[in-house]
Formats: structure tokens, C-alpha cells, sequence
């Protein structure tokens, strides 16, 4: 199993790139790559190619066990899952937003301990009031493949792809770990 931070958005409601924000002494993307390391022999980090600084914060640069994937298509999370598909087609991805600095160890364990139970199923993520959470999720390989051929058939919105996999899905009501940090509004929730 692989781990993928998915740290290339534009940030354009916060003002400024998000993966570099400070939280409890990391930055977000920092913190997502070491919470991915309690499952994952290796994580990869999806940013722009306009982001300068990923590669020399000390939580990557220090960590021989990931690596900074280049973004160039930059068309949304679900592409940059399907790229990093195309590279490693038949590994699991784990994987999580940059700008979920609430969820836990333990939400992570959850998803992993879903996958070895439940085997078959496409994708396993978190459902809160409704809404799924697949920027906090663990990927299968043929569940991989389905969302990358849903990605090559110009479909960019999760709310697109994922009726198209088999989903195991943790309810959880009105979790905190999963609201959005969109806005500098927001980090008051922090």
C-alpha cells in the first residue's frame, strides 16, 4: 500500500497554498505524509508544478520513504489519483487532502482494517451526514482502474465516478476531522 498526499490544489479560497500551512508545528502536508507512514512503507506527495518549497520541507526532504509527484495535467484530485494509478497500477492507494488537519490515526485505521475485512470492495471511505469523504479513503487496484478509465471518459467529479465503484462506507455523524478548511475563516476551527 501506497501513500498519496494530495497537496496540488489552487487554494484560491484560503489565499495561499494550504500544504504549507502551519498546524501544531508541521505544515498540513507534513502531517498528512507522517500520519500516512503509520500504514504505508512509502508516500508519495501530488503537487502543481508551480509549487515551489514541497521538496525541501524537512517532514519530506529528510524522508527517504517519499517522494514529490509533479501534477502537469492539474485537472483535479481524481486525475492526480489515476496518474499515480497509471504509476504503480497494481499497489493500494491510501489516500488523504493535504487540508484534513483533524483526522486522526485512528479514522486512518479504520479505512485500512475496512479493506482487510471487507476485501472485495472498490474504495473505502467515510460518510458524514451524506456526504463521502474520497479524499480520505483507501483505494483498491480495480478500483483504481475503474476511476481511471472514468477520468480518461472526461469524468473529473467524485460525485461522477464513484457510483460507478463498489464502496464501503464508514458512517460517521457530524465528524469534525472532515470539515472543510477552505478559507482563513475556517482555521478558526483548528
Amino acid at each position: 500500500m501506497i501513500g498519496v498526499v494530495l497537496s496540488g490544489g489552487h487554494s484560491h479560497r484560503m489565499g495561499q497554498d494550504k500544504g504549507l500551512l502551519i498546524h501544531e508545528g508541521r505544515t498540513w502536508c507534513e502531517r498528512a505524509v507522517s500520519l500516512l507512514f503509520n500504514f504505508c512503507d512509502s508516500v508519495l506527495v501530488s503537487v502543481r508544478e508551480d509549487q515551489p518549497g514541497y521538496s525541501t520541507l524537512p517532514g519530506i526532504a529528510s524522508e527517504a520513504r517519499c517522494r514529490i509527484v509533479i501534477d502537469k495535467k492539474v485537472r483535479g484530485p481524481a486525475r492526480a489519483i489515476a496518474e499515480i494509478h497509471k504509476l504503480h497500477p497494481t499497489e493500494e492507494l491510501l489516500v488523504m487532502a493535504c487540508d484534513m488537519p483533524l483526522v486522526t490515526v485512528s479514522t486512518v485505521e479504520a479505512i485500512v482494517q475496512a479493506r482487510r475485512a471487507e476485501p472485495e470492495m472498490d474504495v473505502y471511505l467515510y460518510e458524514t451526514d451524506g456526504h463521502l469523504q474520497p479524499l480520505c479513503s483507501l483505494y483498491a487496484p480495480d478500483g483504481l482502474a475503474l476511476l481511471a478509465n472514468a477520468v480518461e471518459r472526461g469524468k473529473l467529479s467524485f460525485k461522477e465516478i464513484l457510483p460507478e465503484l463498489g464502496l464501503h462506507r464508514i458512517l460517521v455523524p457530524g465528524s469534525p476531522e472532515f470539515v472543510p478548511i477552505n478559507s482563513p475563516d475556517d482555521l478558526r476551527l483548528l
